[in-house]
């Protein structure tokens, strides 16, 4: 318990002596949130196969997404939110059967995911049908992109606990400053901006992505032929 008190002040001591060197050299500390080009091949693909004493499967598929203040970071929340409010739900919930799926946002990373799941193979089709969605005549309405805002900035103006002020800052560098310019990027999105963004990022690449699945015990070998079908191993 000690020795985890140290690290946890050590790791306060660092950040705070950094963010205070960054301001009295008059950097911007939110330069670290934000490339013109995003990374990508960060770390080899792979495919994570882990049994669990279960009857139904937890599926997630992660691919290369952008930094936070990044120009293409909120059409991706925006579409994230409307793809798990629509097609997911709709596809992988109501007639897959599993208890829930959706796609989210990250720093860098975005991430497919369903749980408590008994069609593996069909929801991996459908993490890779989303970008023909979403092209698709049946895709994203403009009162599809007005609902995500109103939903984003509802997370924004959430009441914020003193339990977790400043923890954005402390954990991940985020600063009421990015905050703001979030929320301004948000609500300058069009639904084109979607649509591009779409095309952009959510084709299925075998290259750039790596698939986890936790699940029933017998089903290891079916569970780990159908991800080796969709993603290609980087050598080592």
């Amino acid at each position: 318990m000690q020795q985890a008190l140290h690290h946890l002040f050590d790791k306060f001591n660092g950040t705070f002596q950094s963010l205070k060197e960054e301001v009295a050299e008059g950097e911007d500390i939110d330069h670290r949130l934000y490339t013109a080009s995003p990374p990508r091949h960060t770390r080899p693909n792979c495919i994570s196969i882990f049994p669990i004493p279960a009857s139904v499967n937890y599926v997630a598929k992660t691919i290369p997404g952008v930094p936070i203040l990044h120009q293409d970071y909120a059409p991706l929340s925006l579409l994230a939110r409307v793809l798990s409010s629509t097609f997911l739900h709709k596809e992988i919930r109501e007639k897959g059967g599993a208890y829930g799926a959706g796609l989210s946002v990250g720093n860098t990373t975005m991430s497919f995911y369903s749980y408590r799941d008994p069609n593996v193979q069909q929801t991996y089709d459908v993490f890779d049908k989303s970008a023909d969605f979403i092209s698709g005549k049946d895709g994203i309405r403009e009162e599809d992109v007005v609902e995500a805002k109103l939903s984003l900035f509802g997370d924004f103006d959430s009441p914020v606990s003193p339990f977790n002020k400043g923890s954005n800052l402390f954990e991940l560098g985020i600063s009421n400053h990015v905050v703001e310019r979030q929320r301004t990027n948000l609500y300058q999105v069009q639904r084109d901006d979607m649509l591009r963004v779409g095309e952009k990022y959510l084709r299925p690449l075998k290259e750039e992505c790596s698939l986890a699945w936790l699940g029933p015990e017998q089903e290891v070998g079916e569970a780990k032929e159908l991800a080796e079908e969709r993603v290609e191993i980087a050598d080592q």
